[in-house]
């Protein structure tokens, strides 16, 4: 199992949850309470210390499994949660297909069996737990914009795979292998991203574009050309709470020159956004920042080596700031004396 303690820490602290491996502390409360939000009629917390406490029992077998992770399951959103929750915290990512392997196990049996497997592996495996558990599910393959990706790839050859189910009529993405953890080098963190549970597909396609054009959810559908003029990583911005109408808006403008570098920065929500998009910055200049983030412990801009917080007004940090030349951080701090990095700018040509 893929980091046990820290994944059940992460459920079951009342206070405080580890991210990863970093002495960075979060409150635990945070993701549960976002989801819970937008699941109203579902206990998400619940359902992952459920399937966090999967006996080794049944966990050989794909008809014993999918029976006990959706037993407390009491709607469909339900049985999707303990499905993915389990397969996210227990099978890992092969890192040999990066030093050549090809005989990489990717059925459902196999990979319950070895615990490891590429995407196709771990999303066989979840078809086949949630049709086990009564749902519509479907593998998608397609073109991801992942760790290996440049500008200029061939994205006419599937490279990925993920899900898509239907609930209440509709069809909804998943992608369990991104929400296991980022690949790194030759290994997989524990950074665990709920982003990529049931993802808006007008998100979704910006990191993947599935071979048939049913499965982007999206009419009219993007055309290949399209998705391959985006940036990658766009999705951070995202995550960050940027809308998708004010990415639009800077991409199409004149002054489009790229995104800023992003950093992972744990489970805490930002949910909502307001910076610059553009990665390089004018020294002199007034920048506006404005971020809605209840669960940090504040906001800082690094300017050269200058700290300079950002002022807090509810749940809403915010400033406006003319950077010297040189480099530009924002940094989240969390309790104690943690600190993460957010987004990187240039400023001027040093």
């Amino acid at each position: 199992m893929k980091s046990p303690l820290l994944l059940a820490l992460y459920i079951m602290t009342p206070l405080f949850f580890f991210v990863s491996c970093t002495t960075t502390l979060v409150p635990s409360y945070i993701y549960e309470e976002s989801l819970n939000l937008k699941y109203p009629d579902s206990d998400f917390q619940k359902i992952d210390l459920y399937a966090l406490k999967t006996p080794a029992g049944v966990e050989t077998d794909i008809s014993a499994l999918s029976e006990y992770l959706i037993e407390p399951a009491v709607n469909d959103w339900e049985k999707i949660r303990s499905i993915y929750t389990w397969i996210c915290s227990n099978i890992s990512y092969d890192m040999g297909v990066y030093r050549g392997r090809i005989d990489i196990e990717t059925k459902s049996e196999d990979v319950l069996n070895s615990r490891s497997s590429v995407c196709s592996g771990y999303a066989n495996l979840f078809n086949d737990l949630c049709i086990q558990a009564g749902l519509e599910s479907v593998v998608i393959s397609g073109f991801a914009k992942g760790l290996s990706y440049s500008d200029g790839d061939d994205v006419s050859k599937a490279n990925h795979a993920w899900n898509a189910v239907k609930i209440d009529n509709e069809w909804h993405l998943f992608d369990s292998t991104w929400s296991s953890g980022e690949v790194k080098g030759f290994a997989q963190n524990d950074n665990y991203s709920d982003y990529w549970f049931n993802t808006d597909p007008e998100e979704f396609i910006y990191s993947h574009f599935p071979e048939k054009d049913q499965w982007q959810l999206l009419d009219p559908p993007v055309i290949r050309n399209t998705f391959t003029s985006w940036p990658d990583n766009v999705e951070r911005l995202y995550k960050m709470g940027i809308s998708i109408e004010n990415f639009q808006e800077y991409y199409n403008s004149s002054d489009y020159n790229g995104i800023p570098r992003t950093y992972y920065w744990g489970q805490a929500p930002i949910e909502e956004a307001q910076i610059p998009l553009n990665p390089f910055l004018s020294p002199g200049e007034s920048y506006h920042f404005q971020i809605k983030a209840p669960h940090f412990y504040g906001l800082f801009l690094i300017n050269n080596d200058k700290w300079i917080p950002l002022i807090k007004s509810g749940d809403t940090y915010s400033i406006d700031f003319k950077p010297e030349a040189g480099k530009l951080i924002l940094v989240v701090k969390f309790s104690g004396n943690s600190y993460k990095y957010i987004i990187l700018y240039k400023v001027g040509n040093s």
